[in-house]
């Protein structure tokens, strides 16, 4: 087994973990659709969360060819899919076998903070990661895409107002699918 095998193995469940419990609420939310009154800002956040998961995991195959890692290097890079694991588990109710109905706008507009602001920490994490682990932070068509995420999140945080919160995630999935073809970044 080689070092980074060693070090993507607890990467690989801590991700793992994330979209599990990801694609679990969404099974719930689909057996319960008679109770669960759907709103497309929250589906659509839920949807921007699996792709970041997604390419979160693409993207630590950048640090293959890291040498060596410190504990605290490690902790870094596993930050990323725990942030992920939490939004995730913050994004969507426990949605018990009762017949109480859920409201997704009321739940999303009651955890918009929380669920912007670990998805901006994902971003100053990821960010973080290469500067540290690569010894370098170059202004990259992938760190202005980073960049710019970020600062749409800053702008969902500051404000309830529906309107925005409607932009700012319509803007980041055209931004991030739009990024994952612009990048076209390739395992090799």
């Amino acid at each position: 087994m080689s070092l980074f095998e060693f070090i993507l193995a607890l990467y690989v469940v801590l991700a793992g973990l994330g979209l599990t419990l990801l694609v679990r609420s969404v099974g719930q939310i689909i057996e319960a659709r008679s109770r669960v009154k759907l709103y497309w800002v929250h589906t659509a956040w839920l949807g921007f969360t699996f792709l970041t998961h997604v390419s979160s995991w693409f993207l630590v195959w950048s640090f293959r060819d890291v040498a060596s890692w410190t504990v605290g290097e490690f902790l870094l890079l596993v930050s990323v899919p725990t942030v992920l694991y939490l939004v995730s588990h913050v994004s969507v109710p426990e949605i018990p076998e009762d017949d109480s109905t859920h409201d997704m706008r009321t739940y999303y507009y009651a955890r918009y903070r929380l669920i912007l602001g670990l998805l901006g920490a994902t971003i100053v994490l990821n960010i973080a990661n290469e500067s540290f682990l690569l010894d370098r932070f170059e202004l990259t068509r992938l760190n202005a895409f980073r960049l710019t995420a970020l600062a749409a999140l800053v702008v969902g945080f500051a404000t309830p107002r529906p309107r925005v919160h409607a932009a700012v995630v319509g803007f980041l999935m055209l931004t991030l699918i739009a990024g994952l073809y612009v990048l076209d970044v390739r395992l090799t």
